[in-house]
Parts: C-alpha cells; structure tokens; sequence
C-alpha cells in the first residue's frame, strides 16, 4: 500500500494517469492543517480581504486579492447568488481589505464585475468551466493600499513554493495562511496544489514567494483527484490569472462590451 505522501511526491514527479474535477467548489485541509494566522495589516497581507455578497451584514464570504487599486480578483462562484443562480449585483458586493477581527484597512463596494464569458454558473463538473472560474471586481472606490504584483513568469515552475492565504469560516475573523505548500500538476490555466483551504477561502490567492516577496500567480477554486497508479489523491486546485497582468486598463473599462479577453 503506498502512504499518501508517496502517491504525491509521484504526482510531483509527473507520474499520474489524469486528473478530475470534483461535483463541488469545496477546497480542504491536505493532510496536517498547516494553516497560521498571520497579521493582516502587514504587507503583502494588507492587500488580502474579505469579499461579503450580498450585503455587509455577510450572507456570502470569499476572500479576494487587490491587483490595482481599482481592482480585486476572486473566484466567479462567489459574486452569484445561490438561489437564483445569477450574478450579484456589483454595488452589492463588499470588499474589506486587511480584514481583521470585524476592523479592516479600508472598505468599498464593486462597481461593475468583469467575467469570463465562457464561465456558467453552477456547472461543477466541467474542466473548462472549473478554468473560467475567476473574476475581476472593479471597485467604486479605489483603495490606495500596496497591491499584490503579479508572478513575472508565464507558468509557476516546480521549484516555486506556493502561499495561500484566506478566510476560511472556521476563522472568519483572521486570515490564514499556509506557506510552502506545492504545485503538482500543471495543465494550462490549471493548477493542482496541496495550499491547505476551506470553505471561505475561495478567490483566495496563491502566491509564488520569491527572497521576501510575494506574488499572484492563482486563485483557489476547489477540489480535485489525481489518479496516480490506481490511487485516489484529492488536492486542491487553482485557476491561474497570469495572462491578465497585462490588461488591467481593460478589466477597469466597465463600459466595454466585448468579451474580456487575457492579454498573452
């Protein structure tokens, strides 16, 4: 029987037969929860908060990144409304950035939300439409706190360690953060990690470290399965944002119809 560490280091390796998308857009603890609250006033933690839909009092709670001060990126299924399944509002949507213990940096709501057009709400079990589950929140007010610079590479490499930070609703008042944890399979904008995550801390970001630095390279989205020499290994997986780094003056134009398209 192969211990679950092994089966990783496999995938790590490259050894798998496939990977596929869970029913639902639920992350988890990988093993050991090596999650550790971390100070959220600090950078780069400042530019981590808390997004509420759809309203302040908190009915919806995700966690979302600011990547320019007019904009904040988070996962697609958390900006619509469950029970009609249509998207919220934009001037419903609260972002509170440095969240900490019901106190927080700054605070604005959307003012519009660009989507992938290809992205259908509801639609679990799709690969493609897992990999259009992200979203750029255009925000009303912008926020002049250090944003989070996005990752200068096209893809995240073995080598690079991963950080991913939340607020998971078990502490739904301080943000959480793993460091260290991997990447293990790679397919185009899909990236399978083991970022320990729970429910709340989807749109959360995962961040490539480089010295003392920390940049966007994905979102955290869900749950997914490696099959790796007749073993089941769940992992949590991420929808890479690169190839926007360079449209922001674009995701910002809420007048623009045309599909919003990724700049490499």
């Amino acid at each position: 029987m192969w211990a679950r560490n092994g089966l990783i280091a496999l995938a790590c390796a490259g050894v798998y037969a496939n990977a596929a998308f869970a029913e639902e857009f639920k992350t988890g603890v990988i093993g050991h929860d090596d999650r550790k609250p971390m100070d959220s006033w600090q950078e780069p933690w400042n530019a981590v908060g808390k997004i509420y839909t759809p309203g302040f009092s908190g009915v919806g709670e995700c966690t979302g990144t600011l990547i320019d001060p007019q904009i904040v990126v988070t996962a697609a299924h958390c900006l619509y409304n469950p029970r009609s399944a249509k998207p919220v509002k934009a001037s419903k949507i609260h972002f509170l950035a440095g969240f900490r213990r019901e106190k927080f940096i700054s605070h604005s709501v959307g003012r519009c939300v660009r989507f992938n057009p290809g992205y259908r709400y509801g639609n679990r079990s799709d690969e493609a439409n897992a990999l259009n589950d992200y979203a750029f929140i255009v925000l009303k007010k912008p926020i002049h706190t250090p944003v989070v610079s996005f990752y200068d590479q096209d893809k995240v490499g073995n080598q690079d360690r991963l950080v991913h930070a939340g607020y998971g609703k078990d502490r739904r008042y301080m943000l959480s953060v793993h460091s260290g944890c991997s990447a293990y399979f790679r397919k185009d904008k899909y990236l399978a990690n083991d970022c320990d995550s729970v429910a709340g801390q989807s749109g959360g970001p995962v961040l490539v470290k480089k010295g003392k630095k920390h940049y966007i390279a994905a979102i955290m989205n869900g749950r997914t399965t490696l099959h790796i020499l007749n073993h089941n290994v769940r992992l949590n997986f991420a929808t890479s944002i690169l190839r926007y780094r360079d449209n922001f003056e674009e995701i910002k134009n809420c007048g623009l119809e045309a599909s919003l398209r990724p700049g490499r």
